[in-house]
């Protein structure tokens, strides 16, 4: 008897802790960034893809907006249907404390962010701070009544796409600050891809992850109305990192429950991230963004669909383990019956993409090991009825993207106007 509880704790902790040691993969704007950490003894289930940045071409637009807001109106359209948003009714000299403010946060941005994986060299220059500031002073000058749209804008903003060489360019605030948006999100996700594997480290990723997600629904608002060129401001595409990021806090949540929790609760989190990643894929299929980045989204989705199919196992590997301390047998049989089959398709699926089989062929051996012993103990002492149908595992999300814009966003340091 003692034998066989130290073997049924031993299948606990690998169940709460060793099948957690797999891949983690930082994957930025090509595939040849993907780079892979082997967990020892931490919890290291989070998928950490992280979102690429989009580089800003250095703009001084102090000096554009200045003669704009001097530059004497012409009350004559060309014709009587136009319509001409009115200028501010200031002059440049009025304001000049502002016009060199916005230009010194976006040159700043400019010299943090230099290349789409420079994740590191702009947070350690602060771009994640400037990108808050820079967005609340664009909201603050858009209100003021200086140009949202290309129309009649005496600007050049131009920036770089996440993921190839193309560039956009437009007159518009608007851009600048979707940009910004896509970038704070991009800050975000290398934030939580850092942080350590402990209790808080998973924490914070959870937070970080949380606010990557949210501020892509932030960028979707923002783009109501408007229409960019670059693929990284599609719509599909933006929804993709948003589900992404949701689904990447889901894990970070999960993997944290793993430290104490309760198979039965750690199976409902499990699962909880699938139909987020589901949803993921879902946009990855849209075919503006295949025909645009067809090895990178690739990539991205693959990870997702990867991830999703382990959950989906490790959740009947959990609801397994509930059934086997609740002496219910045949069910326990069943769960491990399914949870084999899972993880024989995600082991097919990662061998037919070129993505390491090992961590999930080690619980594949665990749950074959457990489901021979089971079946012997049923068939000659219980007889527990093996069920052919099981109930559907319940989807437990504890994280959500519906949260308020930071405040840093919306209301500049100093005040302005």
């Amino acid at each position: 008897i003692l034998k066989k509880q130290q073997y049924i704790t031993g299948l606990e902790e690998i169940a709460g802790c060793c099948c957690h040691r797999r891949t983690s993969s930082y994957i930025t704007a090509f595939p040849s960034f993907r780079q892979h950490s082997f967990g020892s003894c931490n919890h290291t289930n989070i998928m950490s893809l992280v979102i690429p940045l989009k580089k800003p071409l250095r703009y001084d637009l102090k000096e554009p907006l200045a003669f704009w807001l001097d530059e004497p109106s012409d009350e004559n359209t060309t014709s009587p249907t136009e319509s001409i948003d009115p200028k501010p009714n200031i002059q440049s000299s009025e304001c000049m404390t502002e016009l060199k403010r916005l230009a010194s946060v976006r040159n700043c941005l400019s010299e943090s962010i230099l290349k789409p994986d420079a994740h590191k060299h702009a947070i350690d220059d602060f771009a994640l701070k400037d990108c808050h500031e820079y967005h609340a002073a664009l909201l603050a000058f858009e209100k003021k009544g200086f140009p949202a749209c290309d129309e009649n804008s005496p600007l050049k903003l131009t920036w770089f796409s996440s993921i190839s060489p193309a560039k956009e360019q437009h007159g518009s605030l608007v851009w600048d600050r979707v940009c910004t948006l896509w970038n704070t999100a991009a800050l975000e996700s290398f934030q939580a891809s850092q942080q350590s594997k402990d209790k808080e480290g998973r924490k914070a990723a959870v937070k970080h992850y949380q606010n990557a997600s949210a501020t892509m629904k932030y960028l979707l608002k923002a783009l109501e109305g408007q229409q960019f060129d670059t693929v990284d401001m599609n719509k599909s595409f933006i929804q993709f990192w948003e589900k992404t990021m949701l689904a990447q806090a889901q894990i970070a949540a999960y993997d944290m429950a793993s430290e104490n929790g309760k198979h039965s609760l750690l199976s409902y989190l499990a699962m909880g991230a699938v139909p987020v990643l589901n949803d993921a894929l879902t946009h990855a299929k849209d075919p503006f963004v295949v025909s645009n980045l067809p090895k990178p989204i690739e990539e991205w989705a693959g990870e997702c669909k990867a991830q999703s199919m382990l959950l989906t196992a490790r959740a009947e590997f959990h609801q397994a383990i509930a059934h086997r301390q609740a002496n219910e047998w045949g069910k326990e049989l069943a769960r491990l019956t399914q949870a084999e089959t899972y993880l024989k398709q995600c082991i097919h699926f990662l061998s037919t993409t070129s993505r390491d089989v090992a961590k999930a062929e080690a619980i594949l051996r665990l749950v074959q090991d457990r489901k021979v012993k089971v079946k012997h103990d049923n068939d000659t002492m219980y007889n527990d009825r093996v069920p052919d149908d099981l109930a559907e595992i319940p989807a437990k999300l504890l994280v959500k993207n519906d949260i308020p814009m930071p405040e840093s966003m919306v209301t500049t340091q100093v005040p302005l106007f």
